[in-house]
């Protein structure tokens, strides 16, 4: 009874064994090359055979568009290759260009080619042509949109504050290469625009108040590098408006200007060099207020370019197109406004061919008495007259160059 037992234990599992094994067999030809490309492989080939067999048999295998007659197999061979491509696409090419993988801070990091960055919305991380990154704030639709910081291929900042499409909008601070701040303030579509404050290379203040499109604009002052306010008033295109001591009381001078000054004077006349916005005003001593008080009557710019509406004008011919035919021109003595002002711009380090023969007392070190001048030297003057100031623009001989102009009232 035992030996049956025996043996039908061992028939048993010799039953098993060979079933297991021959299903063991099927399973390892069935992960070999071989049966996919004789069974997998060779069914997808007939599949992609049948399906681009585009060849119709009957009307019923066209799409009738308009005139046109496509057929059906062919329109579905074509959207089956353009997934597929599109899938291969995806997959290789755009994540190779950074399909949003996740930083060690988890923030999503993508390179700004990257299809995928089109569509992200939030705080991301977006790489440079060269691997660095080059922002990190928040984005939509492809764009910096809202806070985030530019940075620059040696990980310094360029720019801090909000976005708008892409570009500097809104509040924000703009830094030198060495990471000093530069601006900081309102900007528009990358320019200074609004309210800010302009920062020199080193540090310093050079200038707070209005913008627009880059440039002081409005209202605002100017500092020394000391971060001493110098002057307050009215700016355009970048630079002072002269024409706003003119008419202006004595006394109120000093609400405008308040850096470092220079007096000349004689009997007949009364000069104030601003040393720090290169001008100088003539007090008239005939012309006063209500008060009896002086009054600026002419202001002398030292500088051999002005700002004319929005034109930078530096030569006569730029003069002539911008203000018509001067009302006079021709050689004439100095005065001693004149005289002055030449010994002033040559003290600059420049070298004007006029012979002033200037001779000074100094009272206190801002106080020079002139004790006399070459009252026979000439020089040569354009003048031009617009709707209520008149410009004298002083140059050494006939078609050179101004070295420096005046404005009056009319």
């Amino acid at each position: 009874k035992r030996e049956h037992m025996n043996n039908f234990f061992s028939v048993l599992l010799t039953t098993l064994k060979n079933s297991i094994i021959s299903v063991w067999t099927k399973v390892r030809y069935w992960l070999t090359p071989s049966f996919w490309q004789s069974k997998v492989l060779t069914g997808l080939r007939n599949f992609l055979q049948k399906l681009f067999d585009v060849k119709p048999h009957d009307k019923n295998d066209y799409f009738t568009v308009r005139n046109w007659m496509i057929s059906r197999r062919l329109g579905f061979a074509v959207v089956i290759v353009v997934g597929l491509i599109s899938l291969y696409f995806l997959i290789t090419v755009a994540g190779s260009l950074g399909l949003g993988k996740a930083a060690s801070d988890g923030v999503r990091v993508y390179r700004y080619t990257s299809i995928p960055l089109r569509f992200a919305e939030g705080n991301v991380k977006i790489k440079a042509r060269s691997g660095y990154i080059a922002y990190e704030g928040n984005v939509k639709d492809g764009y910096a949109e809202g806070y985030g910081n530019l940075y620059s291929k040696d990980s310094n900042l360029i720019y801090s504050g909000e976005f708008g499409h892409g570009r500097y909008n809104g509040t924000g601070t703009l830094f030198y290469a060495d990471g000093q701040t530069q601006y900081e303030g309102e900007f528009a579509d990358n320019c200074f625009q609004g309210t800010g404050i302009l920062y020199r290379l080193n540090g310093s203040k050079e200038y707070e108040g209005d913008f627009l499109n880059g440039c002081k604009e409005g209202q605002g002052s100017l500092f020394d590098s000391g971060d001493n306010i110098i002057f307050t008033g009215a700016f355009h295109c970048d630079g002072l408006v002269y024409s706003q001591f003119l008419a202006k009381k004595t006394s109120e001078i000093g609400n405008i200007y308040t850096g470092s000054s220079r007096i000349y004077s004689n009997d007949a006349d009364t000069l104030v060099y601003m040393e720090d916005i290169q001008a100088m005003y003539r007090i008239d001593q005939m012309q006063t207020s209500v008060e009896d008080e002086p009054v600026i009557s002419q202001v002398y710019v030292l500088n051999s370019e002005l700002i004319y509406g929005q034109t930078v004008i530096s030569s006569l011919d730029d003069l002539t197109k911008v203000m018509g035919e001067p009302e006079f021109q021709g050689n004439t003595y100095i005065t001693l406004p004149e005289a002055v002002a030449v010994e002033l711009i040559n003290q600059k380090g420049n070298s004007l061919n006029i012979d002033t023969q200037l001779e000074t007392e100094a009272v206190y070190d801002e106080v020079q008495t002139v004790e006399s001048y070459r009252t026979m030297s000439e020089i040569y003057l354009y003048v031009y007259q617009t709707d209520d100031l008149i410009y004298t623009f002083f140059c050494e001989d006939r078609n050179a160059p101004f070295f420096m102009y005046m404005i009056e009232q009319v």
